[in-house]
């Protein structure tokens, strides 16, 4: 697990932006928010999720990282039922959880 200050962990131009993000689950006006975009080649798929107490109150940002490339190869469905091992294979690259001014991170994405 790494730990950092969350503004050493997102690109310059885009702090601001995590900064908004932040501000809005910590004053109660959003509870998650999910960007995509193209880099290095990859299709990443970044999600945030407010994480509150039992009375509301903000406690932090869990976020999701994860190269989704595979996914705009898919066609037709495949059910979760169908499977056979439910749940073994989630596919996320990397989690990171951000508490209040501090930043966990579960490992590395090559170019997040």
């Amino acid at each position: 697990m790494v730990l950092r200050l969350v503004e050493y962990c997102h690109p310059p131009k885009s702090v601001a932006a995590f900064e908004a993000i932040l501000s809005s689950f910590k004053e109660g006006r959003r509870d998650n928010e999910e960007f995509y975009l193209t880099l290095r080649g990859k299709f990443v798929h970044i999600q945030y999720y407010a994480m509150r107490s039992t009375d509301g109150s903000y406690l932090g940002t869990f976020e999701v990282a994860q190269d989704a490339t595979h996914h705009r190869s898919l066609m037709g469905e495949k059910r979760l039922l169908e499977r056979g091992n439910i749940g073994t294979q989630l596919g996320v690259d990397i989690v990171f959880v951000h508490f209040k001014d501090a930043y966990f991170s579960s490992g590395t994405f090559d170019g997040v």
